[in-house]
């Protein structure tokens, strides 16, 4: 028994010692990858959106199109990017702070025919039959970028095929397609991280940076904490729809996916109100911002909801405290089609996903219910404003 016992001490002395093992270095190596997979995340959405934004600047100034507004977008009191519009109405989101990691250095060159063709480390981007890729005109292609296992990849047929394009790494200091932004009363001057230089003269009577306040909507008092407006951004009247933006984006586009979207998978917190990603405080001013979460819910706690046609168009009418607001079935954009239209309502707020940043909140609904949802960022929806 005593030998017994004397065995079971020794095996307790082992164990029990285990039981106070520090996990910390493997915890700080865990979050050290965690936090560089999501800056090289970041760095492949801020290039691929400057690419889709390049290939609309050659295309404004082949038409011959000027600069009607630049303004930039800042982040912690700094300027990261600039939103340029042309006067055309057409806008474009550009990003020209240094990336904390290792990019690939795509631009563009004139060849000798006088036209744009992309480039990759200086030399020409050159599709499977040896051709070079065309960065403008009918034919230009939009070429792509993702991480996958540790190395950047370009796809230039949307995705059908990728090239290795280097090593993916969160060391050093590469510069994201645009190395600088600069302007005067003349010009806009975009020097690629090539050293190309892209020239885009500006209209001399500029539209102002600053928002006009008050050039929205009406506010209608439905006996909440807020009012709401009675059309949506965009809308010259409440039965129309408005304009389709991206979560935390402020321009409206043509095509809405995860490679131009510029919030998808970005740490904003709620953006209500935050001019730089609350597409009703740019646009409108004057107190008006995206609705809550909380919001959306004190709407459905509080109003009547009914499926109407209003001058022809089929929406939900919002009836409170002897009052009420039309919200048209928009349905929204998937990539450059409209789905639902006319069945189907779905509303930005400005509450994002607590747990994934890829997804918001938006207020959805049909003939028959009407519900919160979470949707993924880069899809087109309308906003309805809402001020205090």
């Amino acid at each position: 028994m005593k030998k017994y016992l004397f065995g079971l001490v020794a095996v307790l002395a082992l164990v029990l010692p285990s039981c106070s093992y520090d996990d910390s270095e493997l915890w700080e190596k865990y979050n050290d990858l965690e936090n560089r997979v999501k800056t090289l995340e970041g760095l492949c959405r801020e290039m691929n959106t400057n690419i889709e934004s390049l290939e609309t600047i050659l295309e404004s100034l082949n038409q011959n199109e000027h600069v009607s507004n630049i303004a930039p977008i800042t982040e912690d009191g700094e300027v990261v990017g600039y939103t340029i519009t042309f006067t055309s109405g057409e806008s474009v989101t550009i990003y020209n702070n240094e990336a904390g990691g290792t990019t690939p250095t795509l631009g563009v060159a004139k060849d000798e025919d006088g036209l744009y063709y992309w480039t990759l480390g200086g030399e020409w981007l050159l599709d499977e039959e040896g051709n070079k890729v065309k960065a403008e005109g009918n034919d230009g292609m939009t070429p792509r970028l993702k991480v996958e296992d540790g190395y950047w990849y370009v796809s230039y047929d949307n995705g059908a095929t990728w090239v290795e394009a280097g090593a993916a790494t969160t060391e050093g200091s590469g510069d994201n397609l645009f190395k600088e932004v600069s302007y005067d009363d003349e010009y806009v001057y975009l020097t690629l991280a090539d050293g190309t230089v892209l020239v885009l003269p500006r209209t001399q009577n500029e539209t102002p940076v600053e928002p006009t306040p008050g050039n929205g909507g009406n506010a209608v008092d439905l006996g909440l904490s807020v009012k709401w407006a009675d059309r949506n951004v965009g809308a010259d009247s409440p039965e129309a729809y408005g304009d389709y933006y991206a979560w935390g984006e402020l321009t409206s586009k043509t095509d809405y996916n995860e490679w131009n979207c510029a919030s998808y998978g970005k740490d904003t917190g709620v953006i209500s109100g935050n001019a730089t990603y609350d597409v009703a405080t740019a646009n409108w001013g004057d107190g008006w911002r995206l609705p809550t979460v909380e919001e959306i819910n004190e709407l459905m706690a509080n109003c009547t909801f009914s499926w109407v046609e209003q001058n022809g168009v089929g929406g939900l009418l919002v009836e409170g405290n002897g009052n009420s607001i039309f919200l048209p079935a928009t349905g929204y954009y998937k990539e450059t089609a409209i789905k639902y239209e006319g069945t189907y309502g779905t509303y930005w707020t400005g509450t994002p996903n607590d747990y994934w940043n890829y997804q918001a909140s938006s207020f959805d609904f049909t003939d028959t219910q009407q519900a919160v949802y979470w949707d993924y960022r880069f899809n087109g929806h309308v906003v309805r404003p809402v001020k205090e």
